[in-house]
């Protein structure tokens, strides 16, 4: 797991120091300005089936992101961890078997990041991008748990309190496997706020 999270930690860093070099050769671009930020998940669903007779809790009990990036003015490339916690319902085990169980996922990567309507202070953005997530089954017997490199993207709504705060509403959307025949994606609905430096 250590060396998973050193690639990915390689990756974004590249990927971010690549965004400096493109925007620096650029004359149209403005001077980048890195920002961070994190927020909650006030509302995570999974997208399980639910087979009769078996529990059924698609919602997580809570989520969430940290995130951080360089802003060019008009995109921005953000590197961004995340996490979900479990919904439960029916699950496929490695033979395609339906049962009964609870899934988690957590994962980090990067994404380009495009605003596509600014009024005032309230900007409306649009994100895609690439990450290496982990889905993790609780199950009968024990655990399953996969990797893999999943696109993902979303909306954004920021409201600018002034120069380096903002407020941020977010709605992210990835999918993990969780074996080799089990796969789920995760709606997540988030607040919180990023601090440009």
């Amino acid at each position: 797991m250590t060396k998973t999270r050193n690639t990915i930690a390689r990756l974004i860093a590249a990927t971010l120091l690549a965004g400096t070099a493109v925007a620096a050769s650029a004359q149209s671009l403005s001077k980048p300005e890195p920002y961070a930020g994190a927020s909650l998940g006030v509302y995570n669903k999974y997208k399980l089936d639910c087979s009769a007779g078996v529990s059924c809790d698609r919602t997580g009990s809570w989520g969430g992101r940290i995130y951080g990036g360089l802003d060019y003015g008009s995109f921005a490339v953000e590197g961004v961890a995340f996490g979900a916690k479990a919904g439960q319902g029916t699950l496929r085990l490695g033979n395609g078997t339906a049962t009964p169980g609870s899934l988690s996922m957590t994962g980090a990567g990067v994404q380009g990041v495009l605003p596509f309507l600014v009024h005032g202070d309230f900007s409306l953005k649009g994100k895609l991008g690439l990450a290496y997530v982990r889905g993790k089954a609780s199950i009968a017997g024990g655990v399953q748990d996969d990797s893999s490199w999943r696109p993902m993207g979303g909306i954004g709504l920021s409201y600018a309190l002034n120069k380096q705060v903002s407020l941020n509403a977010d709605y992210d959307t990835v999918q993990a496997k969780y074996n080799s025949a089990g796969k789920v994606r995760t709606d997540m609905v988030s607040l919180g706020a990023s601090y440009k430096f």
